[in-house]
């Protein structure tokens, strides 16, 4: 019997669309996040639009469907202040004022070529995740740490750019950076 030939193919590119916060609205986020988010020395403090995907889509194609979906999408004013968490399990600091527009631009990306992407089964809401806890308890001892540090606080800020980003075992490399407005 023949032997099968086996090729081994390197995994699909995974990306993910996101807004970073400047870096004055998120010093004392960022040093909470080192301590209590796996992805803190990863990935600056960011909120996400689209959430990881992996695709044969090339980086062109990606940048070519973000720069058409916010084609003339203005700048937006936002607030982040107040504490939530998923499941007990990630920590976040929540969007208070631009969560209608957020969310809009969110739909807006996940259209066309990224579509098939949308994760249909967790509705969006626009955060800023600070910390990760393994269970209830541990959750509700990191809110309490987050809420003495004054993360809770209200923080404004202006989205003016998405970056799209690549993920990998090494980490996440921003690929392009698309200006709102």
């Amino acid at each position: 019997m023949p032997r099968r030939r086996v090729v081994s193919r390197p995994p699909l590119p995974r990306r993910a669309i996101v807004w970073f916060p400047p870096r004055e609205v998120v010093e004392d986020v960022e040093r909470f996040r080192a301590l209590h988010d796996p992805l803190g020395s990863a990935l600056p403090a960011h909120v996400t639009l689209v959430f990881p995907f992996a695709s044969t889509l090339g980086t062109v194609q990606v940048a070519a469907h973000v720069r058409r979906a916010i084609a003339r999408w203005p700048v937006l004013p936002v607030r982040l202040a107040g504490l939530g968490h998923f499941h007990a399990d990630w920590i976040y600091l929540r969007m208070t004022q631009g969560q209608a527009a957020v969310t809009a631009l969110h739909d807006r990306l996940y259209s066309r070529a990224l579509a098939p992407f949308l994760r249909r089964d967790l509705p969006y809401e626009p955060h800023l995740t600070i910390g990760r806890a393994p269970d209830a308890a541990a959750c509700e001892v990191l809110l309490d740490a987050a809420r003495k540090a004054g993360l809770d606080r209200p923080r404004h800020a202006v989205i003016r750019s998405l970056t799209v980003c690549t993920l990998t075992d090494e980490g996440v490399t921003p690929e392009a950076e698309f200006a709102l407005g």
